[in-house]
């Protein structure tokens, strides 16, 4: 549901906050000891509590916003949904610092609202249960800077780890792979130690069991699925041919083939023309050849309307991509 803009960011509230919201305030309600108020400030409690929630939340999120704003980075919105909320933010090319700052942020301003909240906490007299609710509110912005840094992917923390991998030199797709199979194995081992802790009769089984089972399940759910790589969409190409070979002469495939001078490919020409090669080709340089195992989504970028890549492998001219294969809508 579109709710306006922060720092010029649409922000969209999820419909399951119609079921936390009403929770949220029912909870603190009951929370509030009956001789803390009269009815009207038990209400004014749960209600104030429900909404500072909710800004909680938007404090986390605007972390992530004003780091990337800094930093350059692309940022497309703010969701907020039943399990949090999630800032659309492009971090896939940026440099690994870059990205390890701005998933930082995001816990970095949760402290600082747990540390604001906790000044008020021992400063505001417990009317109506007030103090208790600001107390509250400080566990729970420390307990999701804590969660959201936990290593796995889509939380904060499996971006830390993601870029730290980048920065030692892996690909941007293993590092990822790496980050959210260990978020897997952390949600994992935090569920266990939960079920263990109930057994055994610990209190801190009510908090570590559905930590773990969350993570498990965003780690499993939004795992990122395997990147298409150019070689998946690209199309073949023709035996090269020389310049000076008349286009009439070519096999009408509808594949093209390369225009090459010497041992350099310096085109690509279409079967059905007329005239020499060197006359009908589409002209190409280095700037236009990529590799095979490219992910799409850096392509994509390259391929302005009407241009077409050179496909490589392992030196070998193997394909040709050009806008339709990646976007049926540009043909």
């Amino acid at each position: 549901i579109p709710a306006g803009r922060l720092l010029g960011v649409p922000l969209r509230i999820g419909s399951s906050w119609l079921v936390v919201v009403p929770l949220v305030g029912w909870a603190l309600f009951l929370g509030t000891p009956t001789d803390s108020g009269a009815l009207l400030m038990r209400l004014l409690v749960a209600g104030g509590g429900t909404v500072l929630l909710f800004v909680s939340v938007i404090v986390h999120e605007l972390g992530h916003v004003v780091m990337a704003r800094r930093r350059r980075v692309a940022v497309d919105g703010i969701s907020v949904f039943l399990l949090g909320g999630y800032s659309e933010i492009e971090l896939d090319d940026v440099p690994p610092s870059v990205e390890i700052a701005v998933a930082v942020a995001g816990s970095l301003a949760s402290v600082f609202l747990a540390l604001v909240l906790g000044g008020v906490a021992v400063a505001l007299p417990d009317v109506g249960g007030l103090a208790r609710v600001a107390s509250v509110l400080m566990l729970v912005n420390a307990a999701v800077a804590v969660f959201n840094l936990l290593p796995g992917l889509p939380l904060d923390g499996g971006h830390v780890v993601r870029g730290m991998l980048r920065s030692i030199g892996w690909s941007g797709q293993r590092a990822e792979r790496t980050a959210a199979f260990l978020g897997i194995g952390v949600g994992a081992s935090l569920t266990a130690l939960g079920l263990v802790a109930s057994w055994a009769g610990r209190p801190v089984s009510l908090v570590i069991a559905p930590a773990g089972m969350l993570l498990l399940f965003l780690c499993v759910t939004l795992r990122p699925a395997p990147e298409s790589r150019v070689r998946d969409v690209m199309r073949p190409v023709g035996e090269p041919v020389s310049e000076l070979v008349l286009v009439s002469a070519l096999v009408s495939d509808g594949v093209p083939a390369p225009v090459v001078s010497g041992t350099r490919v310096v085109g690509l020409v279409w079967p059905g023309g007329s005239g020499l090669a060197s006359e009908a080709m589409r002209p190409v340089g280095p700037a236009d050849i990529v590799s095979a195992d490219t992910r799409v989504s850096e392509v994509r970028k390259r391929l302005v309307q009407g241009r077409v890549l050179l496909v490589v492998d392992k030196g070998r001219l193997v394909g040709v991509i050009r806008p339709v294969d990646v976007d049926p809508d540009a043909g």
